[in-house]
């Protein structure tokens, strides 16, 4: 398994015996944080890379790109204004007008999966 690509799955429990470990994961997940991937260029036979570091990102001819995690998008939300309607209407989801990707300025209306109680 890909560990560096977006997946659908949203963490719903993490077991341990020791309680002092939940924050710490709960920090980590890629629920609430970007994740890094070296995407290389368009005449490649792959989009991505191998490369697990920037700099090896950079050995490999890539770049070293910032993906942020989301469930979906709210297409129908085109406008910051519009996507602002949706997340004043869902207090449960964390909803941005936000770039997918750190090498692109297209923005979307994305819903993020809920912070975990």
């Amino acid at each position: 398994m890909d560990t560096y690509q977006t997946t659908p799955w949203i963490d719903v429990a993490y077991l341990t015996g020791n309680k002092t470990d939940c924050d710490r994961v709960a920090a980590g997940s890629e629920n609430q944080n970007a994740k890094w991937r070296c995407v290389l260029n368009e005449n490649s036979s792959r989009k991505y890379g191998r490369a697990i570091r920037e700099e090896h990102c950079k050995e490999e001819g890539g770049t070293w790109v910032k993906f942020h995690s989301y469930l979906e998008i709210i297409s129908k939300a085109n406008t910051e204004a519009k996507c602002n309607q949706y997340k004043n209407m869902d207090k449960r989801n964390k909803i941005s007008w936000m770039s997918i990707r750190s090498d692109s300025e297209d923005k979307k209306c994305v819903v993020q999966a809920p912070l975990q109680v």
